[in-house]
C-alpha cells in the first residue's frame, strides 16, 4: 500500500509540474495537497518499514499499520482526484484520461478491512487494561 500512495503522490505532482511548469510555485492551491499527498507516503512508508524492523510484530501492531495505510491510501486517492479535477477543469478528455490513470495505481490493490483492524486495536487496548503508559 506504501507503494501505491508514492505513485500516487509522484502522479498528481508530475501531472501538475507538466501543465504548470514554471509557474508552479505560484500555484500554492496545487502545491498543498501535492505536499499532503508526499506526507501521506513517507508516513505509511515509514509506518510499514518500523513494523518489519520488529523481529515478532504483534497482531495489535500490525493491525494498527493495515489501518492506517488503508486509510491513508483511500485518502491518497480522494485528494488525487480532487487535484486533478481542478487541474483539468477545462479539458474533460485530458481529465478522464489522468483519472484512469490514477485508478490503476490504487484501486486495483486489494485492500484490507480497515474497521477489522481498528476492531483489533480495540480489542487488544481492552485486553490490556487501556492505553499503555
Amino acid at each position: 500500500m506504501s507503494r501505491a500512495v508514492k505513485r500516487i503522490a509522484l502522479f498528481t505532482l508530475g501531472r501538475t509540474a507538466t501543465v504548470h511548469m514554471m509557474e508552479l510555485k505560484k500555484k500554492q492551491e496545487f502545491l498543498l495537497p501535492i505536499a499532503d499527498l508526499l506526507i501521506a507516503a513517507y508516513a505509511c512508508d515509514s509506518a510499514v518499514a518500523r513494523l518489519n524492523k520488529q523481529e515478532t510484530p504483534d497482531q495489535c501492531a500490525q493491525a494498527i499499520v493495515t489501518a492506517f495505510c488503508t486509510e491513508t491510501l483511500e485518502d491518497a486517492l480522494t485528494t488525487a482526484s480532487r487535484t486533478l479535477r481542478h487541474l483539468y477543469a477545462a479539458d474533460a478528455p485530458t481529465l478522464a484520461t489522468a483519472l484512469c490513470t490514477l485508478g490503476s495505481l490504487g484501486r486495483w490493490i486489494p485492500l484490507p478491512d480497515s474497521l477489522a483492524a481498528r476492531a483489533a486495536v480495540a480489542a487488544a487496548v481492552i485486553a490490556a487494561g487501556g492505553l499503555p503508559e
